[in-house]
């Protein structure tokens, strides 16, 4: 299966929190408690080094979320980079990639 691409656009000064579910074909969420969930960005896709690597965890309802600290936000040195999500474990799988924009606040 071909991962599905999904752009995010995060806010400096701001967390940033995604929940996703993942489903199958007849829209029943598959079953992540025994899987690992990693989502990594960088610059570029030619970069050997990530930014920034966390791991998550969903149930058993195909439910997970995406979370960065307004911290990390900032700490990107890039106002644009890439990211992907990878399932390991009962489903082996690159589950999501796209582009993650940094953004100014429009408040500040």
């Amino acid at each position: 299966m071909a991962a599905g691409t999904y752009n995010i656009t995060a806010e400096r000064n701001q967390a940033l929190q995604i929940d996703i579910q993942y489903k199958d074909d007849q829209d029943v969420g598959f079953d992540l408690s025994t899987t690992t969930i990693t989502i990594t960005v960088k610059d570029n896709a030619a970069d050997t080094t990530a930014a920034f690597v966390d791991v998550f965890s969903g149930d058993a309802d195909g439910n997970f979320t995406i979370a960065m600290s307004s911290s990390v936000v900032n700490g990107f040195p890039f106002n644009q980079g890439i990211y992907y999500i990878d399932l390991t474990g009962t489903i082996e799988t690159r589950l999501l990639e796209g582009k993650i924009q940094i953004t100014d606040n429009s408040a500040y």
